[in-house]
């Protein structure tokens, strides 16, 4: 018998209202170390909120030339967001994710009261659970991520990030993985993990009115700067069901797979994983 909603879902659910800030949004899924938020509406879900919508305001200028706390979480979110029920099995939410592109669903019980939300975390811990035995890193990994070199700019890591759904970027040196970059480190920079000392700068320039005087040029970051390193590694060999228990333990959405040599050869990430738990009868 198939795991029900009930067995891996997450709770209590950190919820925003539409009016909150964007700045108060970040702040929350920072201190609760999350990814996505449940906005609510008079105790009705009307949202959902990941930090891939934060990418968004990086996209577009309009959105990019505003602070944080000048933007709402009504101006990113996305409304409408489809609820399961807690009985609903494990495969059919998966099916529901890959067939949506979605990432979340929030759970409700029988009076659509807000109880849990079940993400491809959750899905991931339940195939880890569940799926061994089944198939091989080698069989689902995807052959050809997008990959950067440590000294990638910051533009060039944003575009590159967005080339697949996982939002992923492998850092190589040469052919080998030296770090990997996730969304959330681009929505959640740490200026503080910086590898260089000089964060910016001074220059003489003109400024308003004909007067001169010292400015700031800051420096873009690099891959280096940003990258989580060194990753966790695995081989094509390896059973996905043991990938996918090392990214539940590690907190992490990804495993650059490299071969003897030590190069990288492919990704596997939770996307996979939800694809061969959506395939299971």
């Amino acid at each position: 018998m198939l795991p029900k909603v009930r067995d891996y879902m997450s709770m209590p659910v950190v919820v925003v209202s539409p009016s909150d800030s964007l700045a108060h949004a970040r702040n929350l899924m920072l201190k609760h170390k999350i990814n996505r938020l449940v906005v609510t509406d008079d105790e009705r879900v009307v949202g959902i909120l990941t930090s891939t919508d934060f990418l968004k305001v990086l996209r577009y200028p309009e959105l990019a030339r505003k602070a944080f706390d000048e933007l709402l979480v009504r101006d990113i979110m996305n409304e409408d967001p489809i609820v399961v029920e807690e009985n609903v099995n494990i495969v059919d939410v998966a099916r529901i994710m890959l067939e949506r592109g979605i990432s979340t669903l929030p759970v409700v019980d029988n009076s659509k009261r807000l109880v849990g939300i079940v993400t491809k975390t959750d899905l991931t811990r339940a195939y880890a659970d569940v799926g061994g035995g089944r198939v091989k890193v080698s069989e689902v990994m995807d052959r050809s991520p997008p990959t950067v070199t440590p000294f990638h700019s910051l533009y060039r890591i944003v575009e590159a990030i967005e080339e697949k759904p996982y939002y992923k970027v492998v850092v190589v040196d040469g052919e080998v993985p030296v770090g990997v970059i996730a969304k959330r480190d681009l929505v959640f920079l740490d200026t503080s993990r910086l590898t260089r000392d000089l964060k910016f700068v001074k220059r003489d320039a003109l400024l308003p009115k004909g007067r001169t005087g010292g400015v700031r040029l800051y420096y873009v970051p690099l891959a280096l700067d940003i990258m989580s390193s060194p990753p966790v590694t695995t081989t094509e060999k390896v059973d996905l069901a043991e990938a996918a228990r090392i990214m539940v333990e590690r907190g992490i959405g990804c495993l650059p797979v490299i071969n003897e040599e030590g190069n990288l050869v492919g990704l596997v990430t939770k996307n996979e994983v939800i694809r061969v738990l959506a395939s299971l009868l």
